[in-house]
């Protein structure tokens, strides 16, 4: 059994508020006239707004006091190195551990930058809960998914026939299809407060050949 993380284990919103307020704090500290309350309030409601890529290039030309002191990369990198303060679902912890208890192998396979998954791990505590962990970016951007190359490794670390393995994740952008290739039970958590909910698969190969609506789900599915 293998998880993604992002808005599967955790909700990823959680995540960019904490990466927004690390960054308000780090402006507030340096900036005097302008306060972290202000610059947080600025990059949610921004986000909330629907912009995103783009959030501290907006605040730059909006605070130029601000953009005096800090550039784009200071602010990208307060925001991916940042101890993240994120929590589990609670759900993911009890379907885990009662996994674990029935010695059923668990992994991760995640995209993103390295660094910041690798916090996002210690910071829910994962290291302990699950048999391997695999974050494609040690190979670089292009094997991120959909590229099958994590699949594969995650596989062999868990020494299981991909026929054997279910992938749950939340994204049919990328998530599924090469997991549906190689042969595995794809999963798709689908719930209110993911930031990719609303997305629907372009094609077949992309659809999970399961949805559910709570990590709970996965107890009778999976037993």
């Amino acid at each position: 059994m293998v998880f993604d993380l992002d808005d599967t284990l955790y909700l990823e919103v959680s995540y960019v508020k904490s990466g927004f307020r690390a960054v308000a704090r780090k402006i507030g500290e340096a900036v005097e006239t302008v306060s972290a309350d202000k610059i947080y309030s600025f990059l949610w409601e921004n986000f909330e707004a629907g912009r995103r890529g783009d959030n501290f290039d907006q605040l730059l030309t909006r605070y130029l006091d601000v953009a005096r002191v800090f550039s784009i990369t200071d602010l990208i990198n307060c925001y991916r190195d940042h101890y993240p303060d994120i929590s589990l679902l609670p759900e993911a912890t009890e379907v885990m551990k009662f996994f674990r208890k029935k010695g059923v192998k668990m992994g991760i396979l995640s995209d993103g930058i390295r660094k910041s998954q690798e916090l996002k791990i210690d910071a829910l505590g994962l290291r302990n809960l699950v048999d391997s962990i695999v974050l494609t970016d040690v190979w670089g951007k292009g094997w991120w998914k959909p590229n099958p190359r994590g699949f594969i490794a995650i596989a062999d670390q868990l020494r299981s026939f991909h026929e054997e393995l279910c992938y749950i994740g939340d994204n049919p952008e990328k998530d599924f299809r090469a997991a549906n290739s190689l042969g595995w039970l794809t999963i798709r958590l689908r719930m209110p407060g993911q930031l990719r909910e609303s997305l629907e698969p372009k094609d077949e190969m992309d659809a999970p050949r399961i949805t559910i609506r709570s990590l709970k789900d996965l107890l009778s599915i999976l037993t």
